[in-house]
Parts: C-alpha cells; sequence; structure tokens
C-alpha cells in the first residue's frame, strides 16, 4: 500500500470517529494507473517549491481556461512501466522542473502523477485545487478538482482528468461539480454527466529494460504503429492514452460489476467510486490539512 493511500486511509478513518461517516475495507493498490506518481509520503524537509507564491484568495477560471491547462499537461507528461517512475520526485519537485524531466524522457508517471502535476499548476495559477484519489472494485484512479466559473457567474468544484485529458459537462456543456456528478449517479442518471475530451495528443511510453512486457491491459495505452527507440537509459513507444480505449478495455468488467450491484452499464460508476484522499499538496499545513478533510467530507456525505 503507497503511502498517500495510507494518508488517505486515516484520513477517512478520523472523518469516520468525528462524523459518523463509515469508511470501506482496507485500500487495494492502485490498479489501473499503478501508483502514479505515488509511494510518496510527505516529508519533514522541504517539499515541493511552487513556482510562484500562492494567494489568499483564489481566481476562478472559465473551464475553458482550466481545460487549456490540462490540455497542456496531457501534452508534457511521459506514461512508463515500473522501473520508470518518478516516484516521490513528483512530489518534491516544482513544475518547471517536472516538465524539463518529462521533456528529457528522465522518468514518467500514471495518473496519480498526471494529475498531481496537473494540480500543481493550478494552485500556481491561484486556483482552488485538490487532489483527488477514488477506488471502485474494479480500480482507482486520481483526478483533480479545481473551481471554476460558470457561465451564470456561480462556480463549480469541476472534476479534471488530465490522464485521458477530458472534463464533464451538462447537455448545455456547462462545468458539472463533483457533487453534481455524484447525485447524477447516485439517482441513476449517468447519461446526464457528459464526457468533453479534448484533442487527442500523442504520448511517449518509456519502458525500463528489466520490466515485464507490456500486458494486454495495457495496450490502450500504446499506438499501433512504430518501434521503441533508445531513449536515454529508457525504450520510448509512441502511445496514446484515450477513454474510449480504456472503456473498451474494461467493458466486460464494468458491465458484470454494475450488474452485480444493480446499477446501469456505465464505466463511470467504476471510475467515481469511493473517494480514498483529498490531498493539496507537500508538505501540507494544518491549515491546508483541515481544508482537505472538509472537502473529503463533503464528497463522502453525497
Amino acid at each position: 500500500m503507497v503511502e498517500l493511500e495510507r494518508w488517505g486511509a486515516m484520513q477517512r478513518k478520523i472523518l469516520a470517529l468525528t462524523s459518523g461517516v463509515i469508511g470501506a475495507a482496507a485500500l487495494a493498490l492502485l490498479v489501473a494507473c499503478g501508483g502514479g506518481g505515488g509511494g510518496a509520503r510527505n516529508p519533514a524537509a522541504p517539499g515541493v517549491v511552487l513556482d510562484s507564491v500562492q494567494p489568499e484568495t483564489y481566481t476562478y477560471p472559465s473551464l475553458a481556461e482550466a481545460n487549456r491547462l490540462r490540455d497542456e499537461t496531457g501534452r508534457e507528461v511521459d506514461w512508463g512501466s515500473a522501473g520508470t517512475q518518478l516516484g516521490m520526485r513528483v512530489f518534491t519537485n516544482s513544475t518547471a522542473e517536472l516538465k524539463r524531466m518529462f521533456r528529457e524522457d528522465e522518468g514518467a508517471v500514471m495518473c496519480q502523477g498526471a494529475a498531481y502535476y496537473l494540480h500543481l499548476k493550478y494552485l500556481e495559477a491561484g486556483y482552488r485545487s485538490y487532489l483527488l484519489g477514488m477506488q471502485s472494485d474494479l480500480y482507482s484512479h486520481s483526478v483533480v478538482l479545481v473551481e471554476v466559473q460558470r457561465t451564470d457567474g456561480t462556480t463549480a468544484l469541476a472534476v479534471q482528468d488530465p490522464s485521458f485529458n477530458l472534463s464533464y459537462v451538462d447537455s448545455a456543456g456547462e462545468p458539472l461539480s463533483i457533487f453534481d456528478i455524484q447525485a447524477a449517479l447516485r439517482d441513476g442518471r449517468p447519461q446526464d454527466v457528459i464526457v468533453q475530451e479534448g484533442l487527442p495528443a500523442e504520448v511517449e511510453f518509456l519502458w525500463a529494460p528489466g520490466d515485464p512486457p507490456v500486458q494486454a491491459s495495457d495496450t490502450y495505452m500504446l499506438g499501433a504503429s512504430g518501434q521503441p527507440s533508445d531513449n536515454l537509459k529508457f525504450l520510448s513507444y509512441p502511445a496514446a492514452v484515450r477513454i474510449d480505449d480504456f472503456n473498451d478495455a474494461y467493458a466486460d468488467a464494468v458491465r458484470d460489476y454494475t450488474a452485480a450491484k444493480g446499477l446501469p452499464n456505465n464505466p463511470l460508476y467504476a471510475t467515481f467510486g469511493e473517494p480514498i484522499y483529498v490531498f493539496k499538496r507537500y508538505p501540507m499545513s494544518a491549515d491546508e490539512q483541515k481544508e482537505a478533510d472538509q472537502v473529503l467530507a463533503e464528497i463522502m456525505a453525497l
């Protein structure tokens, strides 16, 4: 169990004791995301160095502005096998340094690392943002919550997924909050949650010699053509991470999972499972911890 999951389990246990919320069984290891940039712990030494100072008041971007940083992140990150993962370095470097690492293929991430990288960009832009981990019986996934402004002037704590370069909107194209999504799924209305994808981007998949060969369940990440080429100490493959490919790979599992629970056959039920953690940044102050705990409690209440 990675340390961030362990922290999340403790966070949920505290909430259960203080608010009466009963947590689920012990957390499983990340499956679909392989731990991402995880394996992290809150260091006593200096942690993430932000490229700018977090302001006392937030700026609320439009969905288009939030999408722009997500699109940028999706083009920059490298994906990769276990031996290529940046691990703790995702949490202890600035966005500028992480961008350099990706550009020079020093290492890779999966969903958690990609989400944390985008989350840092939002914090540096002055946005209200959190890292959210979720888990179902099928897989775990990490996304970013960022508060955006709707066209009517209200705000929504929207979900941004840099792994698949997407967000979620209603039929009018307005951003849905995490609470809107949860309510729609709870009420059996997954059709009201519309996936809005960004432009598809080809990325790199780094493979470390000595790692197991890419498994069939990973093939949704890899491009259909192209030979691996030497890239520093790793091999580099052209790759594409797309939600339709992922959903196709898990279609049978999602069908069985939702049928067993009496739910509509929709992959959103596997993605938006039980909240594992809400996190702000490394190192996290007592006030930030309290803020993250409050957001998690609000999400768990639905």
